[in-house]
């Protein structure tokens, strides 16, 4: 062979030039191909990875987009209608309650654990022409190992003890002491099943169910009220009729973007969907006989070609927000925009009605975030003619609280039968509520003169002595046994309406506490009596004496 290098003849044997000494023949170093087989597995599982990203992203987008894209809108439509029902009739039961105790004081009892809370309220007035002091005592007690439970009301004025009454149970046994001093107790022997069911509620709630026969409140199967809703409210509806769409609907104070299903029905189909709405609002009140909407809107059945109904449900965050009903017949036409909402402190329940015959209410509990743990609380109520406002700014954790701010009233034409001189009465009012002790503060200034409420609130350990009933000694106890109708005639309690139905705003808050104030407050004589009976007693002078007090 030829050295590369000199041109010399070199021997095929030899591997370097004898002449010139350059290599010959020397192997070449095959290339390693471990960097290109590294090359390939990083960028296989660089390819891994990124497939592996894009299947979760798939998949959290299928968990998130695809119910939405492949749901059912007329099931999803449904579930957002029974869902905003349920939570705004548990909203409903409290209407009215918020007020009265942020005015007068006046609340519900809890059964957390075991305690007693008293709450003293001292009432300053000049408005019947001097200056007076009355005092408001009201004690709420719960015993949560036994469910004992009892509230007690008394009065003073003038430093001057005017009387006491009070509910008791005990057991299977239920006392009511009664204001009036010269009025026998009355005892009543509730039923072991009964008694046991109602040991888990308050003193006021379990009077009232007890009094309707009831040993628990009623439950409502919300998933079958679903699947009712449906199968007849929407029967002859189908999903291609329902529409989706993004829209605009004020939370919390803010517009949010939600996402919309509504639907446009006429005739008969419009008449089935009102009607499937009635029976859902009067099964979450626990009434079934009443006609709720009826009240505000009667379905024509007969004249269907003017029945009309568009309705449009609101999600936020894929929880159902508000719905919306503009509905039509050949009479009138109503609008109303029902929102029930809640999101940690923030909440809103909201009703909004119209109707094209004058008639208007329009009803507001929220709370709504301003920034850094303060709150804007309202609390309207609206009916055209009766204007009620609570505006209030403070603090909220939980449910401790401390709020004030102002009340306006202008009662219109609807004072329930009292004459106010004022057009308009304003006030102010506070509350700070900390570990369920407190204050809360009312004060009103009116052409009569000023009223100022002021109630401490302390809860503490159970006071159990405040569990036993008093002793009637001069006029004893009046025993009803087990004859619940025997109790009910004795303390004038009534479960039926004026109309003869069902009393409905005996499942209300506002509806209880009434209940047993004027229970406790009442000054008159069992059943059909009148203070007469009492002129054969020999003490009758000491009873005129108790009529200087009430007076």
């Amino acid at each position: 062979m030829i050295c590369p290098k000199c041109g010399k003849p070199v021997d095929d044997k030899l591997n370097v030039c004898p002449s010139c000494g350059t290599p010959i023949n020397v192997p070449q170093k095959k290339k390693s191909k471990a960097p290109l087989i590294i090359g390939i597995i990083l960028g296989v599982c660089a390819i891994l990875v990124i497939l592996l990203v894009l299947i979760i992203l798939i998949v959290v987008l299928g968990v998130a987009v695809l119910p939405g894209l492949l749901s059912d809108p007329k099931q999803t439509f449904a579930k957002n209608v029974v869902e905003i029902t349920q939570d705004s009739c548990d909203e409903i039961r409290d209407i009215g309650s918020t007020p009265v105790e942020k005015l007068v004081h006046f609340g519900m009892d809890d059964t957390a654990d075991s305690h007693t809370t008293e709450n003293v309220t001292s009432i300053q007035t000049d408005a019947l022409g001097t200056d007076s002091g009355y005092e408001l005592v009201q004690t709420f007690n719960y015993d949560k190992s036994g469910g004992d439970t009892s509230y007690i009301l008394s009065a003073s004025a003038n430093d001057e003890q005017i009387g006491s009454s009070g509910i008791y149970f005990n057991g299977n046994e239920f006392v009511y002491v009664p204001y009036n001093p010269m009025m026998q107790s009355v005892r009543y022997e509730i039923n072991g099943s009964d008694a046991s069911g109602l040991k888990d509620y308050s003193a006021i709630d379990r009077y009232v169910l007890m009094m309707m026969d009831m040993s628990s409140e009623e439950k409502v199967d919300w998933e079958k009220e679903l699947d009712d809703f449906v199968e007849n409210a929407l029967a002859d509806v189908e999903k291609e009729d329902f529409e989706k769409s993004k829209e605009l609907y004020t939370v919390f104070g803010e517009e949010e973007e939600c996402d919309v299903i509504s639907v446009t029905l006429n005739g008969q189909e419009a008449v089935d969907l009102l009607e499937g709405l009635n029976k859902l609002f009067s099964k979450g009140m626990g009434n079934d006989e009443t006609d709720l909407l009826g009240d505000v809107y009667y379905v024509d059945s007969s004249d269907l070609d003017h029945n009309q109904i568009i309705m449009t449900t609101y999600s936020l965050k894929k929880e159902p927000v508000a719905f919306r009903i503009e509905a039509s017949d050949a009479y009138q036409s109503v609008y109303i925009d029902l929102s029930c909402y809640e999101d940690g402190n923030e909440k809103q329940t909201i009703l909004d009605f119209k109707s094209s015959i004058g008639q208007s209410i329009y009803y507001e509990d929220s709370i709504c975030s301003n920034g850094l743990g303060y709150y804007n609380v309202v609390t309207e109520v609206d009916t055209g003619d009766m204007f009620f406002r609570i505006d209030e700014n403070g603090t909220i954790s939980g449910e401790d609280r401390d709020l004030s701010g102002t009340f306006t009233y202008i009662p219109g034409n609807e004072t329930q039968g009292v004459e106010l001189k004022e057009d308009k009465i304003t006030g102010s009012l506070s509350q700070n509520i900390k570990g369920g002790s407190g204050n809360y503060y009312t004060k009103v200034e009116t052409e009569e003169g000023y009223i100022v409420l002021d109630t401490k609130v302390t809860r503490g350990s159970l006071n159990s002595d405040n569990l036993e009933p008093p002793t009637n000694e001069e006029f004893g106890t009046m025993d009803c046994g087990s004859d619940l109708e025997m109790l009910k005639s004795t303390l004038n309690f009534s479960d039926e309406d004026s109309d003869g139905g069902k009393n409905y705003t005996n499942n209300m808050t506002l509806g209880r506490i009434f209940k047993v104030f004027s229970l406790l407050a009442n000054e008159q004589s069992y059943g059909d009596d009148s203070y007469d009976d009492y002129e054969d007693y020999e003490d009758y002078e000491e009873y005129e004496e108790y009529e200087d007090y009430e007076e």
